[in-house]
């Protein structure tokens, strides 16, 4: 998805899916921390 569908999909979403969205991203993006922290 290019960066600006994405941006209006999330912005034209209820908000239940842009917390779902944000949860998301938020939890892969820790687990992507933690994997790199192990990894040294």
């Amino acid at each position: 998805m290019i960066p600006s569908d994405f941006r209006d999909f999330f912005i034209n979403s209820d908000s239940l899916a842009q917390q779902e969205i944000v949860s998301t991203l938020l939890s892969l993006s820790l687990e992507d921390k933690e994997v790199t922290d192990t990894g040294w």
